[in-house]
């Protein structure tokens, strides 16, 4: 994996320029994932258009679009995983002790050095990443690098650092930290949101980028990992993405307008930060 040191933007201590919203899905059975994600500790929130609209603390984080009878194209572009942000460490102790107690099967639990992620998915296949950053002042080596991995989560060091904290669902103060996409061609992908709203490229995996503004680890990410061919439609009646939510600060939005389709056919809806 490369790594990049730097990057222009809005320094996190001044501002930021560029944050995550609600990502929106395409489901075939509204209720059971609805349900989900409300057992997840995601409330309902007003829906919107005839969709379903589930959030934390006042904050829509997923946006659930009943198509019945929809399946899932294999060969299709679209969400890799949508990553819920919980505020600190020993919140994620609690959610994975909820999450164990709760019988919510888990795919992964992973150290990135950045951070420390469970992985795991909805009812209908979509991937989730529910994890907590490091302070930023650890995300480098000892030459100074930025420096992202992947390597097993100690869980028993996780719950000892955090004085084994009871089980808890995800609280009020939980966000949209990023977003991971299957991707036609990664590298397109990095072009295209460079080009259009100034992310820089942060670390790369083999066929997979990972892209931020203002410092962060990423704010997006791109992987041809399960070689999708086709690009997603605009607009999904298949499982899967339905759209991704940028929020920008006012002069990148003004440049960008209101929505952009990126080169594997996602859809990004713009908004003010």
């Amino acid at each position: 994996m490369d790594t990049m040191d730097g990057h222009p933007g809005i320094d996190s201590s001044t501002g930021q320029s560029m944050a995550l919203g609600p990502v929106g899905l395409v489901v075939a059975d509204l209720a059971r994932v609805a349900d989900f994600y409300e057992t997840l500790g995601l409330r309902r929130l007003p829906d919107q258009d005839g969709s379903r609209v589930l959030g934390a603390g006042g904050r829509p984080l997923v946006v659930l679009r009943e198509v019945k009878g929809a399946t899932r194209d294999q060969r299709e572009a679209g969400l890799f995983h949508l990553a819920l942000r919980v505020p600190d460490r020993r919140t994620l102790a609690a959610v994975l002790r909820y999450l164990i107690e709760t019988k919510i099967g888990l795919d992964g639990l992973s150290d990135h050095h950045v951070s420390e992620a469970l992985y795991l998915q909805d009812p209908e296949g979509n991937g989730i990443e529910i994890y907590a950053d490091r302070p930023r002042a650890d995300w480098h080596d000892e030459q100074g690098r930025f420096s992202m991995t992947t390597k097993r989560l100690d869980v028993e060091g996780l719950m000892s650092a955090t004085g084994h904290p009871g089980a808890a669902p995800l609280p009020a103060g939980t966000d949209m930290g990023h977003v991971h996409l299957e991707s036609v061609d990664p590298e397109t992908i990095r072009d295209f949101y460079g080009d259009r709203l100034g992310m820089s490229l942060m670390a790369r995996y083999p066929h997979a980028v990972f892209l931020a503004r203002d410092g962060y680890h990423h704010h997006l990410a791109g992987n041809a990992w399960n070689r999708r061919s086709r690009p997603r439609a605009v607009a999904p009646m298949t499982q899967g993405l339905d759209f991704v939510t940028i929020r920008l600060a006012p002069g990148l939005l003004a440049a960008n307008g209101a929505e952009l389709c990126d080169p594997s056919g996602v859809r990004v809806r713009l908004e003010a930060l």
